[in-house]
């Protein structure tokens, strides 16, 4: 028989394979190479993390066109008219808020004041000292902006001394436009904190502002019923949009970091090491106990959730300080007395978490029942995985750098995907009648850029899969080697891992690269249908619904469902033909042939492994994604991080962060045994396959384990058999095919050639 896989050398007869699609890799890199750096030039991210003003200003940078003002240091988004604002919150107006007027200014101003000389005062002196003595604080436009001379260079540093307000410095004409309410300046009459950069209304009028301003002949502020709380809902909506909802979670990340490498990184990586070594030697009572473990996990996760959620006790999560829900939280009273508290957002997110964690508990629990009664078969398999990675120790250091690399992609897709983002136009509204003159502005991308984002986007998921596929490739061939020498550790290259890793460098990278680019493809397109039936539901909200909407929206859903079984399959046969590439050095399309035909013949066999030894290191990287992230919301909701230097908005994203992360290294770490045992599952059926059912190649403990498999095997056959009832020769020929490459003829294998290894 032709030689596919040589036992002493498998570097021998290799060539390299699918060249032109590592061509073609490296050809896109240099397109991602060079919109990178026309991203980092063009863009700022600051466009997207800090508001606009009126002026079209970027607030806490130097600035270019439109607005070409210096606002270094002023970086809280203020918007001072509190009518606009009572305006654009209520639905039957035109203004729209995104064209209320701003301003930057380096603190969120009070009604009170922060320096006594300040202010316009009424029924007193400018520099009195009486109790009695009410003001008016005023914030106003930018000096260059006031439509007067003031004598001298008064320019922002001034303007910041005397916090914003030069009303005292006006004429009468425009003391008389500002008291109507349209500019250059504005009064304080509500109090407002900073909230990511944005300036929070809250609480009612302030009395004596309010009386003090109707003294001075100001125009009657706005106080309809309800106004009050739709002031506070248009900037909590402002804040909810998408870019400040990024930031506001980055900057919970940023602020959470030391939790999130404990607990996300260390304590995982300790654990999954901990767990490999006590699989080792406690395979058997381990896995009964992870079963157990996951359950109850995931139980104390949920409870957790319906605490937060407030569902159960009073220790309810607040959305912006982080506090519980009986302490002092940043709340809204309306003129009706009404108190909006600023948490809802976020209970309401808990409750939803509560749900998911509520049929995430039953699903695990059921998935539990049902691996019972074929743990013995899964342990047996499992084993076999533990002695060949137990015995290459270093593969589990793959995953690490794999999972580095991966973490390397993602920051600089990121980076790259925000400078893109902020490398839009600043363009002004269109106002609508009725709105005015003082629009708006924001960042307008261009067909420019949404190209280059949409490129930069599919080089991330290619390059992604590309460094999945060399760490399935490489450990494949760690794994092949060791079936081949039939587990002789002496036999083995003094590196393996560094063999397999040139072998795979040297020839297979252009499969590994057409691999990745089809997984790619299809997530790209997954991707786009996604965007479009977005776009369906948005159009369909907008015009009301309707029969046609509804068939639109439910035909992307059909059609984004068919990419994703797609997209499933072709990613566990690339898998496969990943394995079957570092056995015998054949191309991408060769190796998915061989695979869907060995696939076809050993369904049943191969589906056993797969399901019971994978599902329960699924359950240990649970175990471990889950112990990590209660870990974590025990440590997130201590005092320092509700109400301390370190207090953040909400646990959630941290806590979701670190449970991305430990599943992720769990799922890398654990992943070095799940390859070995789908390569010597697959050596083992391509070797018996080869050599008429016979594997003449299997190291000799491989044999007992799967005795245990094929017994299982065939008693399904049997009553697969029994309940279709074929004629009996039929049956008896079905029975034979499918417990073929499990039959083990050990007088045929001993009678071969002790060299014998060829497939």
């Amino acid at each position: 028989m032709a030689s596919e896989i040589k036992a002493v050398d498998m570097s021998r007869d290799r060539k390299c394979t699918d060249l032109l699609f590592l061509i073609m890799f490296a050809a896109f890199w240099v397109g991602m190479i060079i919109t990178a750096g026309i991203a980092w030039a063009e863009g700022d991210p600051r466009t997207l993390v800090y508001g606009l003003d009126y002026r079209g200003n970027v607030c806490g940078k130097d600035n270019d066109a439109p607005g070409n003002m210096d606002l270094d240091g002023f970086r809280f988004q203020y918007w001072p008219n509190t009518n606009q604002l009572f305006d654009a919150a209520d639905p039957l107006n035109v203004l729209q808020f995104d064209n209320a007027l701003s301003i930057c200014l380096s603190e969120c101003p009070t009604p009170l004041g922060t320096n006594g000389t300040n202010g316009t005062t009424v029924n007193g002196t400018a520099n009195g000292t009486a109790a009695s003595e009410a003001k008016v604080h005023w914030v106003c436009k930018y000096p260059e902006d006031a439509g007067m001379e003031f004598g001298g260079d008064y320019n922002l540093k001034e303007w910041k001394a005397d916090t914003f307000d030069y009303y005292d410095k006006l004429n009468s004409t425009l003391q008389e436009t500002s008291l109507n309410l349209r500019g250059p300046c504005y009064p304080i009459t509500l109090k407002s904190r900073s909230q990511y950069w944005s300036c929070q209304y809250y609480g009612d009028y302030e009395q004596s502002v309010v009386e003090a301003w109707e003294k001075l002949g100001g125009k009657e502020l706005d106080s309809k019923d309800g106004g009050l709380a739709g002031v506070e809902n248009l900037i909590q909506g402002y804040l909810k949009d998408p870019t400040r909802i990024f930031q506001r979670y980055i900057s919970d990340i940023q602020q959470a970091s030391t939790v999130e490498v404990v607990c996300g990184f260390v304590v995982p990586v300790v654990a999954c090491f901990i767990f490999l070594i006590l699989m080792r030697y406690f395979v058997t009572p381990l896995s009964y106990l992870i079963l157990v473990l996951v359950n109850v996990t995931s139980v104390l996760f949920t409870i957790f959730a319906f605490i937060k959620a407030g569902w159960i006790g009073n220790n309810a999560l607040n959305a912006f300080t982080g506090q519980s829900g009986n302490s002092t939280s940043i709340s809204f009273v309306g003129s009706d007395g009404l108190d909006l508290d600023a948490s809802e957002d976020n209970k309401t997110v808990m409750k939803v978490l509560a749900g998911i964690m509520v049929a995430v508990s039953i699903i695990i629990f059921l998935f539990t029942i049902a691996m019972l009664s074929k743990m013995k078969v899964g342990i047996a398999v499992l084993k076999v995985g533990l002695r060949a990675t137990t015995k290459n120790p270093t593969t589990v250091l793959l995953p690490l750098l794999t999972i580095s690399l991966i973490i390397l992609l993602a920051l600089y897709s990121a980076v790259t995907a925000l400078y893109l983002f902020s490398a839009g136009d600043i363009e002004k509204n269109t106002c609508d009648e009725g709105e005015g003159d003082d629009c708006g502005w924001d960042v307008d991308l261009n067909q420019s850029v949404k190209r280059m984002l949409a490129y930069h986007f599919f080089g991330f998921l290619w390059t992604l899969y590309f460094i999945i596929g060399v760490s399935y490739v490489t450990l494949a061939g760690v794994f092949g080697e060791y079936y081949f020498k039939k587990g002789e550790m002496n036999s083995l290259t003094a590196s393996p891992v560094v063999s397999s890793l040139q072998r795979t460098g040297r020839y297979h990278l252009g499969s590994v690269a057409l691999g990745a680019f089809i997984i790619a493809l299809i997530e790209f397109v997954r991707a786009i249908i996604s965007y479009m039936k977005a776009k369906a539901e948005q159009t369909a909200k907008s015009v009301g619904g309707g029969t046609a909407s509804s068939i639109v929206t439910k035909l992307f859903c059909y059609v984004e469902c068919c990419l994703c079984c797609l997209s499933m399959i072709i990613k566990y046969i690339s898998r496969q033909a990943y394995i079957v590439i570092a056995l015998t050095g054949c191309g991408y399309c060769s190796a998915s042939r061989k695979v869907v035909d060995i696939l076809t013949s050993n369904i049943i066999q191969v589906a056993a492994v797969n399901v019971i030894g994978d599902s329960i290191l699924f359950l240990g990287k649970l175990t471990i994604a889950f112990g990590s992230s209660v870990l974590a919301y025990l440590w997130l909701d201590t005092e320092n991080y509700e109400t301390g230097d370190d207090a953040i908005s909400s646990p959630v994203v941290p806590v979701l962060l670190v449970f991305l992360l430990a599943y992720g290294i769990a799922t890398g770490i654990f992943g070095v045994t799940e390859m070995g045992v789908d390569t010597i599952l697959m050596a083992y059926l391509m070797d018996a396959a080869e050599n008429d059912g016979v594997a003449v190649n299997a190291p000799p403990e491989l044999n007992s384990s799967f005795d245990n498999l094929k017994e299982e095997c065939e008693k399904a056959a049997r009553a697969m058999d029994k309940n279709s009832d074929p004629p009996t020769n039929q049956r008896a020929s079905t029975t034979s095919a499918r417990g073929s490459v499990f039959s083990q003829h050990r007088q045929s294998g001993a009678s071969q050639a002790p060299g014998a290894t060829s497939l």
